[in-house]
Parts: C-alpha cells; sequence; structure tokens
C-alpha cells in the first residue's frame, strides 16, 4: 500500500504543478458556484489527490492519449479531477438525501425547517 502510494506521489515538479493549477483552478470554480468555503477547502486537496491517482492508473492501465510525456499527464490528470469531482459530489448529493430522510415530519405530514 505505501509502495503504491509512494509511485502515486513520485512525480516530477512541472506534472505536480500542473495538478495543483488544475485543482485550484477547479476549488475556484467550485467556491463561486457554491459559496462554501470549508467545503471548498476540503475538495481541492481531494481534486489533486484524485489528478495523481488518475497519472498513475492510467500509466499503469497502458493508457496513453498523446505520445508526448507532458502532455498526457496533463490529459490524464484532467481526467483524474473531473473524476474525483463527480465522485465527491455524489458523495455530498447523497449525503444531504440521508440528512432530508432523517428530517422528522410535522403532524401534517410535510418536512419540517430546521432553521
Amino acid at each position: 500500500m505505501l509502495d503504491t502510494l509512494n509511485l502515486i506521489l513520485n512525480v516530477n515538479f512541472v506534472t505536480a504543478m500542473v495538478v495543483v493549477m488544475l485543482a485550484v483552478g477547479s476549488g475556484i470554480i467550485f467556491r463561486e458556484v457554491t459559496n462554501a468555503n470549508l467545503m471548498t477547502a476540503v475538495l481541492v486537496p481531494l481534486l489533486a489527490f484524485g489528478g495523481l491517482v488518475s497519472i498513475y492508473a492510467l500509466g499503469q492501465a497502458g493508457i496513453f492519449f498523446t505520445s508526448q510525456k507532458e502532455t498526457n499527464a496533463v490529459v490524464s490528470s484532467s481526467v483524474g479531477i473531473i473524476l474525483a469531482l463527480l465522485v465527491m459530489l455524489g458523495f455530498i448529493r447523497s449525503r444531504f438525501a440521508i440528512n432530508e430522510m432523517r428530517r422528522p415530519p410535522d403532524a401534517a405530514g410535510r418536512l419540517q425547517d430546521t432553521e
């Protein structure tokens, strides 16, 4: 497990900067859409890790989008960031749905506002 994590995190400086910039750009867009500072602070490192995992996983699977290593790293990290964002948004939506189901109804059968 630690060997795999070491291989995921063992990238050159340019690849790391590209992944960080893509994750920060995605985080800025997410922050402007949701106005949720804490959620954005949690989201950006997870997006960056998703980009790094994607570079490793696609390389191990032998999936290369271009013949140039640098361009392939950018495309692979973009795919990973998009997939990580979709997974996290699915988790957030399911958490909100579970919270809605747990709210008790009032006498008329409507859900109460907790505010």
